[in-house]
């Protein structure tokens, strides 16, 4: 009974702690919005697509909007800044 008492409390445990990232991912996800964003610098393999699909020319301190997908390659880095205030590293 102490083995099925201790695999309850696990799973609520795992159940409680799975909830509580979802939600502050949620509300970290939404502090990382911006207007402006900036290809501040990049190393390796990065690529900006336009919403058709376009791959757009890339260097630093390019602008791009929203709608516009960055793609980094397996061992690449690639620094972002969103409204001059947040920088997001990829």
């Amino acid at each position: 009974m102490y083995k099925k008492l201790t695999a309850a409390v696990r799973a609520i445990l795992i159940v409680t702690l799975l909830l509580a990232m979802t939600v502050c991912t949620g509300a970290l996800a939404d502090s990382y919005d911006g207007e402006t964003m900036r290809l501040l610098h990049y190393e390796g393999s990065v690529e900006i697509f336009d919403p058709a699909g376009t791959s757009r020319f890339v260097l630093e301190n390019v602008r791009f909007a929203s709608g516009e997908v960055m793609q980094t390659g397996a061992e690449s880095t690639a620094s972002v800044s969103l409204d001059d205030t947040k920088i997001v590293t990829l």
